[in-house]
This record gives C-alpha cells, structure tokens and sequence, in this order.
C-alpha cells in the first residue's frame, strides 16, 4: 500500500490537488519521510538534484511527508515560513486532506500549547501543502508536502507499520527528543529499516536504543524484522547545527540479528564500539540518553534471532 492511497481530499479543490499528485507519482510511490519537522523544509534542498549528486544520492523521492506533533503556522500576509536571506520558504497554498476512513479515528481530540504558542492535537490532521524555495545556489523551485499533524510514534506505528507503507528516503535530524520531549528516540525506526524498504537515511549521530520499545514495535510489524546493511555516502555536513551523514541502505531480506544491528547502530552513532548493555533494569546503548531506561522491563537478554526476548 502507498501513502497516498490512506489520503483524501476534503472538498473539490483539495480533491482535484490530491489527485494531481497521485497522477504524477503514478504507482511507484518514492516516500520521503522527515518526523518533527516543524517549520524546516531544508530536506526539499537536500533532494534537488545539485544536492542529491553531493550526498550520492541517485533515487530522487516523489512523495514528501513531514510529521509534527503542531500546526505548521503561516502568516496570512506573507506566507512566507522561512527566510534566512540565502533561502527562502513561501506556503502559497494549503489543502486540507483527510485520512482513510477509521483511520487512527480512537485517537482522543485533546489540544495543548507548545513553548512557542503553537498548538498541538492528538487527534491527527493532514494538509497538503505548495511550498515554494528560493535558493542562492539552487534556485527557484515548488513543490508539495504532505504535512501530518500527528506524533511521530503513532503516524509510525498507526500508519507506516501497520499498513506495510515503503519509505525510501528516511531523515532522523531535529527529533523531538533531543528538545525534552517524553516519546521514544525516532532511533527506534532504525531496526525496521529492511521492512520498511528505505533506500537513503539522512541522520545525526544521536542514537538510543531501547528493547522494551522494540518489542511494541514488533507487536504492531507483520513479520521479523529484515536485515539491511549500512554504508556511509559523502562527508558529514551540518544540518540545525548537527553533524549528519547521509548513508546508502540495502535490504537482505536476511532475518535481522543483533550483530547486524549492532555494527549498523554503530556506523550510524560514528562509535565503532556501540554495543548493547543489560543491568538489571536498563538495556541501552553504552554512553546513550538514560530516558529509555525507565521504560525497559527487567531480565532483556539479546538474542542470536531476529527477536529481543523479555522475560518477566
């Protein structure tokens, strides 16, 4: 199944901008997903083919999804979203969309405010969105974005995992995470990368891995996880002041085993030594964020399988 076929217009005109989307993607669907985006669309710079030859990426995407847990805010006068003086972001129109029917519908309508005012929803909400880039080295361009107001885990595990979508182009920068919030490291994406297809990651080197999230996360995946192996693409360059690498990923189809894992967290965390740790009650990365801790039962044993096994 691909993204688009769980989307739906809410009204002609947003139908008619779906469907012009949907007729240009045809049924080969190249999905990039960027979580906790916000207001940065530095991934659409990254993808123009200038950037892509750069970073040794030669499958450009053809669907761009960015995941927030707030409203993208746009001044109604401008409409301008960023502007640095070398870039400059422009919304020139959005279009409500809606999720398939039942979809994530026992999600609760519960409204917060963020540190910046913005607000948030649990409940998610689906905008298309034509942006418009004006670069000083790539020029002028437009695109759309597919922009989900949803958290990062459920859009994940509700949507991605549960409907088997294939994401190619995968970017882990900017999480909500590394800013205090109480979800899981979208490092926990990473052990379903073979699943999930994806043919490109884009990441910081912030990694915490927590088994008890893992095992959730295999509740919700249909099947083990598959193998995938991990090779660095270009050097590290600096994105909202992180140093990111972007890496090639190829899927097995091979059962995933905790070596695999382990060497590909490693290469992605720049710690040649990653290894996985189990006291007591923790099972975490060796010098990673001590968050996932908490969340991990007693007795978590790595095994030679595909599988992390709890014992109670």
């Amino acid at each position: 199944m691909k993204l688009l076929d769980l989307l739906s217009g809410t009204e002609a005109e947003s139908c008619k901008a779906l469907q012009n989307l949907v007729n240009q993607v045809g049924c080969d669907e190249r999905l990039l997903w960027y979580p906790s985006a916000g207001r940065d669309f530095r991934d659409v710079l990254e993808m123009a083919a200038a950037r892509r030859r750069i970073h040794g990426i030669a499958l450009a995407p053809n669907v761009i999804c960015h995941t927030d847990h707030r409203r993208l805010m746009v001044p109604m006068d401008t409409k301008v979203v960023h502007d640095d003086g070398p870039t400059r972001v422009e919304c020139l129109k959005r279009y409500q969309l809606g999720l398939a029917p039942g979809l994530c519908s026992d999600l609760k309508s519960e409204m917060g405010r963020g540190r910046d005012g913005s607000i948030s929803r649990s409940r998610p909400e689906v905008e298309l969105l034509k942006i418009r880039m004006t670069s000083a080295t790539l020029g002028v361009f437009e695109c759309s974005v597919v922009y989900v107001v949803m958290d990062n885990d459920q859009f994940f595990e509700r949507v991605l995992l549960r409907h088997q979508i294939q994401v190619s182009h995968l970017i882990k920068v900017r999480q909500g995470y590394r800013s205090g919030g109480s979800n899981p490291c979208l490092s926990a994406v990473y052990p379903m990368m073979g699943n999930l297809g994806v043919r490109y990651l884009i990441a910081d080197r912030q990694l915490h891995f927590c088994p008890h999230h893992h095992m959730r996360l295999l509740s919700v995946m249909q099947g083990p996880c598959e193998d995938f192996k991990v090779d660095v693409q270009g050097a590290t360059f600096t994105w909202s002041g992180l140093g990111c690498r972007v890496y090639g990923v190829t899927r097995t189809r091979e059962a995933l085993t905790p070596d695999s894992l382990r060497y590909g967290l490693g290469l992605i965390a720049h710690n040649p030594d990653f290894e996985f740790v189990a006291e007591g009650t923790q099972a975490r990365a060796r010098d990673h964020a001590p968050r996932c801790q908490r969340q991990c039962p007693k007795n978590i044993e790595l095994k030679s399988t595909s599988v992390i096994a709890i014992h109670e």
